[in-house]
Parts: structure tokens; C-alpha cells; sequence
């Protein structure tokens, strides 16, 4: 219940009393410090050392103000929060996905990763008990997080919130075996559905292109770092796959043809778009140059709420979550004109880049069956321990696994110790032969 009170609190609204106390309590601070300060420095006597327990005693009961009135004003933003929200329902739908989530672990018993299409929680791997992507905390670090970033994951603060329409070379290269969709939404992916399963709420469809958590790597990845300038994650996704794979032929291809942009019922104020009616919006349009799947990827300046039009149908909402979004579109005809219409909630919006790319399927197989030839099964012996059998190319000795790196993993090669190292700055990785 606490999670999902978390991830629907307005953090943009707060309390001008709350910010005043504050203010006065740091103020209060800094004059205590300093006549305490003043009394340490002085010499000491009977009359002195009471005044500095005084001052000691006061900053000791400013604290306690401060944390019992913010407890105080965080609870009751809570009960206003938690009146907003139907239980019922909210219970129901909490319990439908431990359901489909118990069949999965029943219907598949080994290791990887799975997401969903739509979040309960800010931390709904943690809550329900899987592997996944989406993760709000602190425990990532900064390497991962840009890694994520870069690969057109939506990213806020200390919050990743993985997007099911990111591209399949996500999916492939983490590990995503499953994908849990809403029946009432159509997944874009070309994945198999899971016939099996029959439930009013939910789908599963399963990766034909999963990897596993471990595979064979090239010798350009080893060195290679994330220090990007370019958020251009298609350009980013091509450059890393290569380096991993040694074959060098790009996936994603990029839209040649012009992005014609235009608004409606917006103007320009200080670089941002301001709404001023009712309908404003943001427009892109183009003319679709090939039948492969087409992708579309939007960088904000930042986070405002917003929503997508495809061709006039409401896709979603966007930049709730981060200030980059993700649009796969699909297959689409050649010379079909697509309309996106990014329609602003709040006041204002300034989409610094559009990216249009196409993926290039038979060299996505290419890449996909390079990596295929030496992917590793990982089984999850505990949390704090994993076992897989793999045989490395002759020409990829390099074996990485797709679990952050940190110090403190002791890897075992036929029972005997090897070391590991980094790989993308961002993953483990040894040397194998």
C-alpha cells in the first residue's frame, strides 16, 4: 500500500508553511553554530559550559520540531492521497498480478528478466518479487544508470522506468524473456504470446530473441566507455552491438526524409512552448520510407507531463516519467504519413530532439545469432549466487554477464578462481581459454 501512495504523490505541490519553517530552523542553525562556536573558543568556566549545553539542548529540540512537523505534514498528504484512490480495485488489481506472475514462475523455472506494460509501484520488481528493469532507489550506480539512459530507457533522478516499446535490441541485450501487457493494450513487439495462460487482465508473450543473462562478447567492447555526445540512442544501440558482436552492419537506419514540425495553440516563451488554449500541442509529420518497424525517440528539455497522438488516436501519456520517450510504431507502409501530436497538460514544453529510425530485421538477426552461438543460462542457486555452462567462439573469449558490476563476485571457471573485470563500464565480464 505505501508504494503505490508513493508513486502518486504530487512532489511538485508543497506547502508554503513547510518551506518557512524550514527556513527559519537552517536560519536558527547557523546563529547556534556560530555562539557555539564562540563559547568553544572562549575559556572555559561554570557560566560558559551551561550556555553551550543550552545551545546544544535548543538545536536538539529544533530538530525534533522539524521531523515531527514534516512526519506530521507527509502523513497527512498521505490520508489526502489515499481518499483519491478506489481500494478495492486497487487490491484487485494488485492481486491479479501475483497471479499471472505465480503462473510464470511455475510455467518457467529458470533465470532472467521480465517487464511490464504498465506500473503499479515505482519499485514493482522489488514489490512482486521479480527480475527486472524498472528501478527507483539509489542502489544503481552512476555507470548503470547512463548505461540504461543511453539505451532509451526513461530515466528521473534516481528513477528507471523501463518503456515497453523500447526497441528489441533492449529486450535482447538484458535479458527480457517475458513481456506482461494489459489486455487492454496492443503489444507493438512482434513476440509469441503465451497460449496457454488465459486471464481477463492480462497477456504473456515470451522473446524469441532472449539471450539469457550471459554470452560471448568482441574485444572492442572491452575498452569501450559511455561518454556519448549524442542522445541518439539508435546511434548509441548501433555502435554498442557492434562492438559486442565484431560485425559491423547497423540495426537501426536512419529516416532520411524531412520532419516537418509545427504547433497548434502554443507559443514561444523564453525557449519553451507555452500553451494558450485549450488544445495546444506540438506536431511532427514525415512520410514512412520503409515497411520495417519504425521507431520514434523524443528528448525534452525536461520533464513535463504530456500526451501522445498517433495519426489523431491518443497513444499514452509521456514525459511523466522522464524527460525521453520512446515510440515504436510498428510496420508501416511505404509513403503512409504519420501525424505525432505531443499534447501538453501543463504549462509548458521544449522538445529539444526527434530521432526516426528503422530496424533493419535481417541484420538484427545477424547480430542476435552472433551472440546466440555462446549465450549462457543462468541458474539462480540464491540471491547472492548464480551457475551456467557456456562455450566461448574462438573469437570472443571475452564472457559477459548482464549484472552490474560491483566488487565482492568470486567467479569460478571448472572450480577454479578467475578474476573479473568491467565491460561497457557498466557489467561484468572474464576472460575465457
Amino acid at each position: 500500500m505505501i508504494c503505490i501512495i508513493a508513486s502518486n504523490l504530487n512532489l511538485e505541490i508543497i506547502e508554503k508553511n513547510s518551506i518557512r519553517l524550514d527556513m527559519l530552523i537552517i536560519i536558527s542553525f547557523g546563529v547556534l553554530l556560530i555562539l557555539l562556536k564562540y563559547n568553544l573558543n572562549q575559556n572555559k568556566n561554570t557560566m560558559q559550559k551551561s550556555c553551550k549545553e543550552i545551545i546544544i539542548l535548543i538545536i536538539i529540540v529544533l530538530n525534533l520540531i522539524n521531523v515531527m512537523y514534516n512526519a506530521k505534514y507527509s502523513m497527512e498528504k498521505i490520508r489526502v492521497e489515499v481518499s483519491r484512490i478506489n481500494q478495492p480495485d486497487y487490491s484487485i488489481v494488485v492481486n491479479k498480478y501475483k497471479d499471472v506472475l505465480n503462473v510464470l514462475k511455475e510455467y518457467d523455472k529458470s533465470t532472467y528478466r521480465l517487464e511490464k506494460n504498465a506500473n503499479i509501484t515505482p519499485n514493482d520488481s522489488l514489490c512482486f518479487g521479480y527480475n527486472g528493469i524498472g528501478y527507483s532507489g539509489s542502489a544503481y550506480s552512476k555507470s548503470l544508470i547512463e548505461f540504461l539512459r543511453n539505451m532509451g530507457v526513461r530515466h528521473r533522478h534516481v528513477h528507471l522506468d523501463y518503456n515497453a516499446e523500447c526497441t528489441k535490441v533492449v529486450d535482447m541485450l538484458l535479458g527480457i524473456k517475458y513481456m506482461i501487457e494489459l489486455k487492454t493494450e496492443a503489444l507493438v513487439k512482434e513476440y509469441q504470446k503465451i497460449e496457454d495462460y488465459q486471464n481477463m487482465y492480462f497477456e504473456i508473450f515470451k522473446n524469441p530473441y532472449y539471450l539469457g543473462l550471459g554470452y560471448s562478447v568482441g574485444d572492442k567492447a572491452i575498452n569501450s566507455n559511455q561518454q556519448y555526445d549524442t542522445n541518439d540512442t539508435f546511434y548509441i544501440q548501433n555502435d554498442i552491438l557492434k562492438k559486442l558482436t565484431n560485425i559491423d552492419e547497423e540495426v537501426y537506419i536512419k529516416h532520411r526524409g524531412e520532419i516537418i514540425e509545427s504547433n497548434r495553440d502554443v507559443k514561444l516563451e523564453n525557449g519553451n512552448y507555452v500553451k494558450i488554449e485549450f488544445y495546444p500541442a506540438l506536431i511532427y509529420e514525415f512520410e514512412v520510407e520503409s515497411e520495417e518497424n519504425l521507431y520514434v525517440y523524443l528528448v525534452a528539455k525536461e520533464q513535463k507531463k504530456s500526451r501522445i497522438f498517433i495519426n489523431g488516436e491518443e497513444k499514452r501519456k509521456c514525459f511523466v516519467l522522464g524527460n525521453n520517450e520512446m515510440i515504436n510504431l510498428g510496420k508501416r507502409r511505404i509513403g503512409e504519413k504519420i501525424r505525432i501530436e505531443i499534447a501538453l497538460e501543463e504549462k509548458e514544453l521544449y522538445i529539444e530532439e526527434i530521432y526516426a529510425y528503422y530496424e533493419n530485421s535481417e541484420t538484427f538477426l545477424k547480430h542476435y545469432n552472433k551472440l546466440k552461438e555462446s549465450a549462457i543460462d543462468i541458474e539462480e542457486i540464491s540471491s547472492r549466487e548464480f551457475k551456467g555452462i557456456i562455450s566461448a567462439n574462438e573469437d570472443n573469449t571475452n564472457v559477459m554477464f548482464t549484472i552490474p558490476y560491483e566488487e565482492g563476485w568470486k567467479i569460478e571457471i571448472d572450480g577454479e578462481v578467475t578474476s573479473y573485470s568491467k565491460v561497457l563500464d557498466t557489467f561484468i565480464r572474464y576472460k575465457s581459454g
